[in-house]
């Protein structure tokens, strides 16, 4: 069994240096890690993160363990494994130590008994039942609409008034048909048959220009506005999905019964008892992200020939919150609300 380990570096340009946990300086025939199979992909420039990849195998007979890597053509390495939040947003984690126990013919983590092999913090496996492999294709429709006009006020004011309207028709359950199968919602649970549409997304923009006394020496200039972001195309593919009816997923700990041992997965859906698939919804109270945006210029003319500026920006946002109640996770606002569906 071998393993194959992301890195990420903000420069990475040459061979890692890899550091491990050893009671002697040298690696010895106790102790021998081997490191093959390693390459980089090729970053946008020099300031940008690299991944790299390799394969880490432990070839001795004493325990040994991964604690850090480094580069000295690279700002910064650090080893980190892939992760997916229940909105279906894929990021990476540091991982700090990875233990190559003894006789491991791989960099596997050491038995604990009965969660040897379930070295996870949550495993998650998906069933499509609708017979399309994951095949999934919708269309949405974005409106938006903008007035502005400006005022002079008098010679020292100068108003600029602007609102902006935004309207996101999301795709509903029963509507969406992909290759003959149409994704209609579980009626168990009503958040699954029809989602709640934003429709209150008012954006109003102000700007304003005021010269004191009109001889142009010191003008301040300020501005304000709401603007609004989309619900992500992965949130709604995902509630419209994930409902028990088209997917069945489910997740795990590793004391959850039933819980697989790395490597094995599921062959076919799971029917333990008390084990119960993952059910995504959209909020009753769904709002798109917001974010409110505030900048401040003061102009001051020193010299006929010389002028100096100060400026200040300052901004605001509504995020998704994710809430924990009696063990279920809820995501409000704006992504999805993970809850537990029957069987």
């Amino acid at each position: 069994m071998t393993l194959r380990l992301p890195l990420l570096a903000f420069v990475l340009l040459g061979l890692l240096g890899l550091a491990s946990c050893t009671s002697a300086a040298q690696p010895s025939a106790a102790s021998l890690l081997t490191v093959s199979d390693a390459w980089v992909r090729i970053t946008g420039g020099p300031a940008e993160p690299a991944a790299a990849y390799f394969t880490i195998v432990n070839h001795g007979s004493i325990d040994d363990a991964l604690v850090g890597a480094s580069s000295p053509l690279a700002a910064s390495v650090a080893v980190h494994q892939s992760s997916m939040d229940s909105g279906g947003m894929v990021g990476m984690e540091p991982v700090a130590r990875l233990d190559c126990p003894i006789g491991a013919t791989g960099c596997t983590p050491a038995s604990t008994g009965t969660t040897t092999g379930k070295h996870y913090s949550s495993f998650t496996q998906a069933f499509d039942l609708t017979g399309l492999n994951g095949a999934l294709a919708f269309n949405e429709w974005q409106h938006s609409f903008y007035a502005q006009d400006t005022w002079r006020v008098n010679n020292e004011l100068l108003l600029n008034l602007g609102l902006r309207y935004d309207y996101q028709a999301l795709p509903e359950p029963g509507s969406v048909t992909t290759n003959g199968y149409t994704f209609n919602g579980n009626p168990a649970y009503p958040l699954t048959m029809h989602f709640a549409q934003d429709k209150n997304n008012f954006g109003p923009r102000v700007g304003l220009t005021y010269d004191f006394g009109g001889k142009h020496d010191t003008v301040v200039r300020a501005s304000w506005g709401t603007f609004y972001g989309l619900t992500s195309n992965s949130a709604v593919s995902n509630a419209l999905t994930n409902n028990a009816i088209s997917q069945k997923s489910f997740t795990f700990t590793p004391t959850t019964t039933g819980a697989p041992a790395y490597p094995a997965t599921f062959s076919t859906v799971p029917t333990i008892t008390g084990v119960k698939p993952n059910l995504n919804e959209l909020g009753s109270n769904l709002q798109r992200p917001t974010i409110q945006m505030f900048d401040l210029t003061v102009d001051q003319r020193r010299e006929p020939s010389l002028a100096a500026s100060a400026l200040g920006i300052a901004s605001g946002c509504r995020v998704v919150r994710v809430h924990d109640v009696a063990g279920t996770v809820r995501v409000r606002d704006t992504i999805a609300r993970l809850l537990e569906a029957p069987r």
